[in-house]
């Protein structure tokens, strides 16, 4: 608890200067009067993301970054973190097959034809699909993971970038790189480089931010006038690295216009279709849309037209969720990300959410980090957010688990953490039984 309200200590005095002394000396004489209720062993075990021709239509786009609330809304930095949206080895492996033979009498699912199995998918998240967090959900019961959006015009510049974002090992498997771009060449460029670490690459269709918009790229490319471009990024991504090609994408205005586009990418190649089930908002409203209901019908009715997987992705919170969204859609496979982010164990036969289950799997995704350097401290903070509940942003966020802290301190103490040993040590105050 001490090295808790140090970090908390650090991070306000960041804030307000030496001046916020005498709050920082009342915060830490209230969190004292818990600390003897906290003198009880924590036992929690550790075990476990245009060609050129069309440029001049995006540039027409170009929108503020910044949003109401004054933050930067940049994608290339770690301002955006997890979004729902709502990113060595040689890729002839031997992958099991697609079944699930417990759940699939249960969900009605049927089996496609793919080199692995995708029945329960880690989305792609922008600062949240570390690898640490893509082996805590493999541990539980995912088959396969997205990296999180990676930019295919930086993948070719810049060969840091590429070893910083694409981390991987032998146990991630499979795995699914996320691409996006606003031409055909560079995203067969950058394929070529990404293609012998991964499994399949898929192409972001889906991205709604002004960025994405200014530049050409994600959702803005699902307007009819730019499919031709799409099949030809299908193709020739698919001829030039002959792995599976999959594309993520968000439902169009109508389902006959969404199935039209579906069955445009399967002509070209598609692999496999993931889609999020909301509509593309409109431009620098993305955050008033997140929390709506995903159209899961029109997914149904998506499933229903066409001949290659797709993956249903929206209204998963809870482990019973993932059943019944697989029998009401009939899709392949389910996508999940923010309900992963809240509870990695959310694909795991028989789990049920608990504080201790809570406790288990935040320290255990903290022993993985820490294991797997070089990692982004500020993606660790995130995902201790998420996990302990973090609902809201700022200083109007709330949470399901806040042990002796103030909503505030609590903040304040994980945004102040500069190591994941503190980090482990705020957890554990928490999370203390």
């Amino acid at each position: 608890l001490q090295a808790a309200m140090v970090a908390s200590e650090r991070q306000l005095k960041r804030r307000s200067g030496e001046g916020c002394a005498e709050t920082i000396a009342a915060r830490t004489a209230a969190v004292a009067e818990a600390e003897d209720g906290l003198r009880v062993g924590v036992a929690a075990s550790a075990t476990h993301e245009t060609s050129a021709s069309v440029s001049d239509t995006f540039t027409a786009r170009k929108a503020s970054r910044i949003d109401s609330d004054g933050s930067i809304n940049s994608i290339n930095g770690r301002e955006i973190a997890m979004l729902d949206t709502s990113d060595a080895e040689a890729t002839e492996t031997d992958h099991s097959s697609l079944s699930r033979d417990n759940h699939d009498e249960d969900t009605g699912c049927s089996s496609f034809e793919l080199p692995f199995d995708v029945r329960y998918v880690v989305a792609p998240m922008v600062g949240a699909s570390d690898l640490a967090f893509r082996l805590l959900c493999r541990r539980h019961g995912a088959t396969a993971a997205y990296t999180e959006m990676l930019f295919s015009s930086r993948i070719i510049k810049d060969p840091e970038y590429l070893r910083c974002k694409l981390q991987t090992c032998e146990e991630d498997r499979p795995l699914i790189v996320q691409l996006c771009a606003t031409t055909v060449d560079d995203l067969v460029a950058a394929g070529k480089l990404v293609c012998p670490k991964c499994d399949a690459i898929d192409i972001n269709l889906g991205c709604p931010l002004p960025q994405a918009a200014e530049e050409g790229f994600g959702a803005w490319l699902l307007d009819r006038e730019h499919w031709p471009m799409l099949r030809s990024m299908v193709r020739e991504l698919k001829s030039a690295t002959r792995i599976p090609v999959f594309c993520k994408i968000r439902l169009l205005s109508t389902v006959e216009e969404t199935v039209a586009l579906c069955e445009t990418l399967q002509a070209a190649g598609c692999a496999l279709l993931a889609i999020h089930g909301r509509r593309r908002p409109p431009l620098g409203q993305h955050r008033l849309f997140r929390d709506t209901p995903a159209d899961l019908d029109a997914i149904r009715q998506v499933v229903a037209a066409v001949s290659i997987p797709v993956l249903t992705n929206g209204n998963t919170q809870h482990p019973s969720d993932v059943a019944a969204n697989l029998s009401f859609t009939k899709a392949a496979g389910i996508m999940c990300a923010e309900g992963l982010l809240r509870d990695p164990r959310l694909f795991e036969v028989g789990h049920a959410p608990s504080k201790s289950a809570s406790a288990s799997a935040l320290l255990e995704y903290l022993h993985i980090a820490s294991e797997r350097s070089p990692h982004e401290i500020s993606q660790v903070r995130g995902h201790v957010m998420w996990m302990l509940g973090k609902h809201g942003s700022g200083r109007r966020c709330t949470w399901t688990h806040l042990g002796p802290f103030s909503a505030e301190q609590l903040r304040s103490a994980i945004v102040g953490a500069e190591s994941i040993s503190e980090l482990e040590t705020i957890v554990r105050c928490t999370l203390a039984p």
